[in-house]
């Protein structure tokens, strides 16, 4: 039958997407002639043209927030005092063999140059590199006081108050961007003031995630207009993201309004100073460009099974943007958003992912010829005795990945039982400025995270680097690292910076801003295999006759740091997302070196299933979980303990008022006189058609009754195809009433006796929406949907 729009928070149904594409396509090749052919290749061609767009429109957002980040990440610490909107990077020449050198964190001098056109705070105030101030602060005896460096502290003062001011921005931009759902605003205008119609208020109740109102107040809330106000813009995205590739739908999820704010609001919360990435959001932005293009095209706007086609290869765009990775995007677009990903889907994948890495290219944001900050090249090889190490790293990767989620976890609990005392703007203020005056603090901190790890990945002396040495804080940081490879105090600085790490990840994710967690974790794993690198450097340097170090060469270092960073960060990573073959590739693509791919795959193989072990489920499951999205994940292996008649929900009698159970993915059963099923009618296309051609509440549920009696009389002489219902039927011109067009007269059933194992693959396999049960004779008995099939697996209910 004919199906209206998919409602706001249900879920499509693919097989009638499927079938009524293929009924589309039918109909364009039976046009015959020069205008058959034109019009059978344009609609064949607009796929290619609409992930053209999307891979180039996410090359140039990709670009300008890298640029953006850029800037006002340095402005946090000074100007260029020959143009103002100029980044560091380009006020600052590139060192030659005359360039003075900067002095270090430590001792010693730094490979990096000194830059006279670079201006900090302090020096625009006028104030000389010694000058102190003596403040008289409460807790010390009258008449003594503090001494402080001005110079530090008026560069202090500037970077936390420009990065709180930043993160202020980025979040009053979520907060005045709601959507707000409410049941409502769903229904038809005549149906919203009948009194029946607040019955149905307690059902939606029930089918929203994170409502406020507990199971025993559902009742009592029935008799007000439900609401929930969501933040699109806020956190990575994947999550939500994930469900709706899985056949769920969010409005506004991927709108124009949410792409501005997300854009916007990313440069600003990366650049606040907050432990954030930019490269989960990069997918959501993504998935919103696609989403954009998409819809211009009417083939993708009026048919959600073929939009997420597009989306799947706009997913795979992002990560091909956010980590110069076209082939590790469309891994992970397969691997770990896609619900459906036919092999048509994989090329168009690869097209958009290579059409937003070229324009990257082409725009080079960061005047180095790299796609992004961390991309690196090592030449020397590792050497066998590593792998002990690299597993070490894998186990520390796993740990550290299940660890975090479970106290983020524990934190958003806490979060929310405050969350009514404190304003969400308030809080990302306050956490902004606790996290910039710590990090100041600490040359490792101080910087962003995909500057520390690119330092931590850089091989020592590294030419190649000294180019992107002149963005804000590298100087003191790859000073650090290079000239202190072997210094027990560098690595007592890493350890303090490992800690701050995690602590910062774990209170600036759940903030409401855009915010994404690639990056972080990557920095934390960086951290921890660079100060074991430094260990097995420093092993090699007390014991170079040792049997183990026997593959060494006798002069120079066989032990690269920033090979057991880049292992360490790829470990991480995966125990708090669980990816494997993508980041595989992701990191080969980021080193262009085929032979560090054993230790790679070691170490995220080891960290995948030690993360399993202590935590299943990944940081976006668990997102999508305490969300409540209804999301089927195919890849997961479920038990059942009850049989499909315990399941379904068994067919009774509605009345035409009072309390009604209707859900948004339910409907009704269509039976004859003897209870045999001959059709199924959803509740979304019930409820358009009451909308459309009936005017009292009551009087249509009496009405409707009798009409589907009479239909079930006939039921030979109303069957249609789907979307060849006309308005010449001449039931349909006789009686206003029928409403056979919305009417699936080929609903998928199963037998009462049926396994649930069987019917579980057929949501999963089929994706379909809704499964009828029946019994040996024809009888309907039962209806399982979606959502009470999620209910039943999630909750066992």
């Amino acid at each position: 039958g004919m199906r209206v729009w998919y409602d706001d928070y249900t879920t499509i149904d693919w097989i009638h997407d499927f079938i009524k594409e293929k009924i589309r396509l039918r109909s364009l090749r039976n046009i015959g002639g020069i205008k058959g052919w034109f019009m059978v290749n344009y609609d064949a061609a607009q796929a290619w043209i609409v992930v053209f767009l999307i891979g180039v429109i996410c090359g140039v957002i990709a670009a300008g927030l890298q640029i953006g980040q850029d800037y006002l990440t340095d402005l946090k610490e000074g100007y260029c005092k020959y143009n103002f909107l100029h980044r560091k990077r380009l006020c600052c020449p590139e060192p030659g063999p005359q360039t003075p050198m900067a002095p270090s964190f430590r001792s010693g001098t730094s490979p990096l140059p000194e830059c006279d056109g670079w201006v900090t705070w302090a020096e625009h105030l006028g104030l000389a590199q010694n000058d102190t101030i003596a403040i008289p602060l409460p807790w010390l005896p009258e008449g003594e006081t503090q001494t402080f460096d001005t110079n530090f502290t008026i560069n202090y003062i500037a970077y936390i108050g420009f990065g709180a001011l930043f993160a202020f921005t980025a979040a009053l931009l979520v907060y005045v961007s709601p959507t707000v759902y409410s049941m409502d605003d769903r229904a038809p205008d005549n149906l919203r003031d009948q009194p029946s119609f607040a019955s149905l208020r307690t059902a939606f109740l029930l089918s929203r995630p994170n409502t406020t109102s507990s199971t025993s107040a559902v009742p009592a809330a029935a008799t007000r207009k439900p609401r929930r106000i969501i933040y699109h813009a806020a956190g990575s995205g994947i999550p939500e993201v994930k469900t709706m590739l899985g056949g769920f739908v969010i409005r506004g999820f991927l709108g124009l309004r949410t792409l501005v704010v997300k854009v916007i609001g990313l440069t600003l919360s990366v650049s606040s100073g907050l432990s954030i990435g930019v490269q989960g959001p990069l997918v959501h932005i993504g998935a919103c460009v696609g989403n954009v293009i998409a819809r211009m095209f009417a083939k993708f706007a009026k048919n959600e099974g073929k939009r997420r086609e597009i989306l799947s290869a706009a997913c795979a765009t992002g990560v091909s943007v956010a980590f110069g990775a076209p082939i590790g995007g469309v891994l992970f677009s397969l691997e770990d958003v896609s619900y459906y990903f036919p092999p048509k889907t994989m090329w168009r994948s690869f097209f958009c992912a290579l059409m937003g890495a070229v324009t990257l290219k082409l725009i080079n944001p960061l005047g180095s010829g790299k796609l992004v900050l961390f991309q690196v090249s090592y030449d020397r090889d590792w050497q066998f005795f590593e792998l002990v190490p690299f597993m070490a790293l894998g186990i520390f990767g796993g740990i550290y990945g299940a660890l975090f989620i479970h106290v983020y976890m524990a934190y958003l609990k806490f979060k929310s039982s405050i969350s009514k005392y404190i304003n969400q703007v308030v809080d990302v203020v306050i956490v902004t400025i606790a996290v910039g005056a710590v990090s100041y603090l600490n040359p490792f901190t101080r910087v962003s995270s995909p500057q520390l790890v690119a330092a931590l990945f850089s091989e020592c002396p590294r030419q190649e680097v000294r180019t992107l040495g002149s963005t804000a804080g590298w100087e003191s940081v790859i000073g650090t690292l290079c000239s202190g490879e072997r210094d027990m105090e560098v690595m007592k600085l890493l350890a303090i910076c490992l800690g701050l790490k995690v602590l910062l990840n774990v209170v600036s994710f759940p903030l409401k801003v855009p915010a994404g967690i690639f990056v972080p974790s990557m920095a934390v794993g960086a951290i921890a295999g660079r100060m074991l690198g430094m260990g097995v450097l420093l092993l090699r340097d007390a014991f170079p006759e040792h049997p183990v170090f026997s593959s060494c060469p006798v002069e120079g270092d066989c032990v690269i740091p920033g090979v057991y960073a880049m292992v360490g960060a790829a470990a991480a990573l995966t125990g708090v997302t669980r990816m494997t073959v993508s980041l595989v590739v992701i990191m080969f693509e980021l080193t262009g070196a085929l032979s560090y791919t054993l230790p790679i795959m070691l170490a995220i193989m080891i960290s995948k299933w030690l993360a399993d072990f202590l935590c299943r489920a990944s940081i976006y499951e668990k997102m999508i979980g305490l969300n409540g999205h209804p999301y089927l994940d195919q890849k997961r292996e479920y038990v059942h303990s009850k049989t499909v008649v315990e399941v379904m929900e068994p067919v009774v009698v509605v009345p035409a008022s009072g309390n009604s159970p209707w859900s948004d993915d339910g409907g009704f059963p269509i039976l004859d006189d003897g209870g045999i099923l001959v059709g199924y009618i959803a509740w979304n296309e019930l409820r358009h058609a009451i909308g459309t051609f009936l005017e009292q509440w009551t009087k249509v549920m009496q009405s409707l009754t009798f009409q589907i009696h009479k239909l079930q009389r006939a039921p030979k002489h109303k069957a249609q195809m789907i979307g060849t219902a006309t308005s010449d039927d001449p039931c349909r011109a006789s009686d206003p009433n029928d409403f056979t067009q919305w009417m699936d007269q080929a609903p998928l059933t199963v037998y009462e006796n049926t396994s649930m194992e069987m019917v579980t693959e057929i949501f999963v396999k089929l994706g379909t929406k809704t499964i009828l049960v029946v019994s040996h004779d024809g009888r309907c008995v039962g209806v399982i949907h979606k959502k009470r099939l999620l209910a039943y697996l999630n909750h066992g209910v």
